[in-house]
């Protein structure tokens, strides 16, 4: 949730949904044309958010999820989580230890070390440089 009314849930079969009155009606849409189960969205504001999912997938919009373009993770399993510190900079997790960092607002992803093959299914920043993960 962005606010007490705005908000927003990732989905199977590359859908998602919006409320934008505290949950009490879903629109639903597509983000993607082929067909991916989607395990997390984050929105930095009304605008601009991705969803991270699976064969290594990850869709970014700028207009409030009107329209979402595949970015390039040079992953192809699955991506569980998302979390983006501010427009620029953020962070996904997934299957085999894969993780990687982004500064330049999902353009380019650069892999991180987490010395583990284990799937990481969590990821929380408390800033740029700081943030827990689980598996």
């Amino acid at each position: 949730m962005l606010d007490a009314n705005t908000g927003f849930v990732a989905g199977s079969t590359s859908k998602f949904a919006k409320t934008t009155n505290g949950g009490l009606n879903w629109d639903t849409s597509t983000a993607y044309s082929t067909s991916t189960t989607f395990y997390c969205v984050d929105f930095v504001n009304s605008s601009t958010g991705w969803m991270s999912g699976s064969s290594g997938r990850v869709v970014k919009t700028t207009d409030g999820g009107a329209t979402w373009n595949l970015q390039t993770t040079g992953i192809t399993s699955t991506l569980y989580r998302i979390d983006m510190v501010d427009a620029n900079t953020g962070y996904f997790v997934g299957s085999s230890g894969n993780s990687r960092k982004t500064t330049d607002g999902g353009t380019t992803w650069t892999a991180l070390t987490t010395n583990s093959t284990a799937t990481l299914y969590w990821i929380k920043m408390l800033n740029a440089n700081s943030g827990y993960l689980c598996g």
